[in-house]
């Protein structure tokens, strides 16, 4: 009958760990498998190789590990912007990449610079500093 004081764990399940250099009677005692003599049976012969994949790490390039999570941004001025649009109108990306405002597609535009009180209704779907996001809010436009 199976009970808890006859449970044992199956056969060569559980292994005591090999102690390497403790004696002839461990396993691996004496010279704990490194051979007799040589280079490979003294201490510290593995630091040379250490070494030289530490170097060869720090002097290959690192392609994507030492970005920035964060996007960069691309900063226009706002009278760049206002030139452009003097009736108001909806500021994205794709619309100042078309006005050749924007040059580079893959960085994140942020609209900056000081801004006067506005008559026109902008919507904005890119990034701007807080002056510009206040001004466009004051004169009824939305930013998304």
């Amino acid at each position: 009958m199976l009970s808890l004081s006859n449970l044992s764990p199956a056969r060569k399940s559980r292994t005591k760990k090999l102690r390497v250099g403790r004696g002839p009677g461990s396993g691996r005692g004496t010279y704990a498998g490194r051979g007799v003599k040589g280079q490979n049976a003294r201490s510290g012969h593995k630091g040379l190789r250490r070494k030289a994949i530490k170097t060869f790490i720090l002097k290959s390039p690192k392609i994507n590990k030492m970005k920035s999570l964060y996007p960069k941004f691309e900063a226009i001025s706002w009278n760049a912007v206002a030139k452009v649009w003097p009736e108001g109108g909806k500021i994205n990306h794709r619309n100042l990449i078309k006005k050749n405002l924007s040059k580079k597609s893959m960085l994140v535009p942020k609209i900056v610079g000081p801004i006067k009180p506005l008559n026109q209704i902008y919507i904005l779907e890119v990034a701007a500093t807080a002056s510009v996001r206040d001004a466009v809010l004051a004169a009824g436009g939305k930013i998304k």
